[in-house]
């Protein structure tokens, strides 16, 4: 009788077996990376801005004049031959952007950093980071490489911190983008986290206000930023409502870092298309704060601590506000025919503007984390190897007869045996 095979159908069954295995090994792995890998923080506590010392954003810097830039910094282009991104091509964004008065075009493609293009003065290469569900993204200003780290499924607290410390030293400057939309930052969010240097309060997808004031009230030194976040430039809605012009000390890359950073630029909201008022000073003079346009405006609004107006001017060209004891910060809201200008802040210090504030990984608790989802991956692998193997079909094992020999083949009779015994004798005598 012949050997028994597994059939086609146990040879399926089992390869169908090993495929969600797979599968499942695939997803518990997804699973425990969100779960473990993420450091565990102990957060800088949330403090109001103290000390004697006022930092001035708009404060001329050391090298000399200034020059203002118009720039925007979040927009798309093609990508993967169209299939991501925006609708037009780098020099297509780039001629749009200029023909209207942009210095700087800063193409934020997702996880891209384009070249630098003939004829482009001032390069700022850009790229926006976040490729997960609930759009926590963030801008790479001056980016120098591609971080790929990311939570894509759900992201609390500690994996956004976890990000944004990953990404700080990938570039000169780091906005986190529409914190509102999806609520992929709340406000408490806002008061925690660190690392980056700006937050986007207005953009085709962003109002964050609420945000910006809140990460002030904590004693998070951050700037506001307004954007356009443009994916197509044939949609108006897309284009012209939202950039920032930069006060730089010399037109290069790096004057334009070294602006950002010191928070000396203002942010132009004008989601209606509306002509923008012109900014003609915003100055710090001892505990009096001025702001002038050039033209009268609707209101001037002068906000303080967790986003309290602390004075407001209706229908003027400039106005001033001298700050109290009780003021840890105050920035400028002006609008004119429903275009707003949204000013950096002015914030106390004691002598330090920019203190080290870091949330601080917890090693043990880290690292204990990651050990327990290594060992409960290594568990799950061996439970799902092991089941595999329990599950093969047996094999039947060919019949033997008394002798050793296949059953088929009949064993000799004892008659047999004795005159084989005998022949065997006869040769050794002869």
């Amino acid at each position: 009788m012949a050997a028994s095979k597994p059939g086609t159908m146990d040879v399926w069954l089992r390869r169908l077996r090993a495929f969600f295995a797979a599968v499942f090994l695939a997803v518990a792995a997804v699973i425990l990376y969100h779960l473990c890998f993420p450091a565990i923080y102990e957060y800088a506590a949330a403090r109001s801005f103290a000390g004697d010392q006022w930092y001035d954003p708009y404060r001329a810097p050391d090298s000399g004049p200034v020059t203002w830039l118009r720039c925007n910094f979040h927009a798309h282009t093609k990508l993967l031959g169209g299939l991501a991104n925006g609708e037009q091509s780098v020099p297509e964004m780039l001629d749009f952007y200029r023909a209207r008065g942009y210095d700087v075009v800063g193409i934020s493609n997702y996880q891209s950093i384009r070249p630098a293009m003939d004829g482009e003065e001032i390069f700022v290469p850009v790229y926006e980071h976040g490729y997960g569900a609930r759009y926590h993204h963030q801008t790479v200003i001056g980016a120098r490489r591609v971080n790929w780290l990311e939570y894509p499924l759900y992201q609390e607290r500690r994996h956004k911190q976890h990000v944004l410390d990953a990404l700080r030293d990938d570039g000169e400057f780091l906005v986190i983008n529409h914190p509102d939309r999806s609520e992929a930052y709340d406000l408490d969010d806002m008061r925690a986290l660190t690392g980056h240097h700006a937050v986007e309060i207005c953009s085709r997808f962003a109002e964050a206000e609420a945000h910006w004031d809140a990460a002030l009230t904590a004693g998070r030194p951050i700037w506001g930023m307004a954007s356009d976040d443009c994916h197509n430039v044939e949609r108006p809605t897309q284009t012209e409502i939202g950039w920032v012009v930069v006060g730089v000390g010399e037109r290069t890359s790096r004057g334009v870092y070294d602006a950002l950073r010191a928070g000396r630029f203002a942010s132009v909201w004008a989601k209606n298309h509306e002509a923008p008022n012109r900014l003609i000073q915003c100055r710090l003079d001892g505990d009096l704060l001025r702001v002038c346009f050039a033209e009268p405006t609707e209101f001037i609004r002068f906000v303080g601590d967790a986003g309290a107006v602390r004075a407001e001017f209706n229908r003027t060209d400039a106005a001033e506000y001298r700050l109290r004891a009780e003021d840890t910060y105050v920035r400028i809201v002006a609008q004119t025919r429903g275009t707003r200008h949204y000013m950096n802040p002015v914030f106390r210090h004691a002598g330090e503007p920019f203190p080290a504030l870091a949330a601080a990984v917890r090693p043990i608790a880290t690292w204990g984390t990651r050990a327990a989802g290594l060992l409960a991956f290594a568990l799950l692998a061996w439970a799902v190897l092991r089941a595999l193997r329990s599950r093969r079909p047996a094999i039947a094992a060919e019949p033997v007869g008394a002798f050793g020999a296949p059953a088929e083949i009949a064993a000799p009779s004892p008659a047999a045996l004795v005159l084989q015994g005998e022949r065997i004798a006869v040769r050794k005598t002869t």
